[in-house]
C-alpha cells in the first residue's frame, strides 16, 4: 500500500498544502479544521499541490470544491 500524507507549510498569510498518495475521508476533518482556521487568521492565499495525489475520494473532493466556494465568498483586501 502507498503511503499517504497531507504536507502543509505556512508562511505569514499563505498556506500550502501538498497531498501524497490517497486523499480520503480519513484527512476530511483535520483539512476542514485547517482551512477554517486559516480563514479565521486571514490567510490570503491558499494553494494545493496535487501533483502526488494518486486518488481522490468524493468526500476530499467536497472539501476542495467548498474551499473554492468559500475563496469565492471572500473578499479581497
Amino acid at each position: 500500500m502507498t503511503e499517504s500524507r497531507v504536507e502543509v507549510r505556512r508562511t505569514p498569510g499563505d498556506v500550502g498544502i501538498r497531498v501524497v498518495g490517497r486523499a480520503t475521508a480519513s484527512v476530511g476533518p483535520e483539512l476542514r479544521a485547517l482551512l477554517a482556521a486559516a480563514s479565521a487568521q486571514g490567510v490570503r492565499s491558499i494553494v494545493f499541490d496535487l501533483g502526488q495525489c494518486t486518488y481522490m475520494d468524493s468526500t476530499f473532493i467536497g472539501i476542495l470544491s467548498m474551499a473554492a466556494v468559500d475563496a469565492r465568498n471572500t473578499p479581497t483586501r
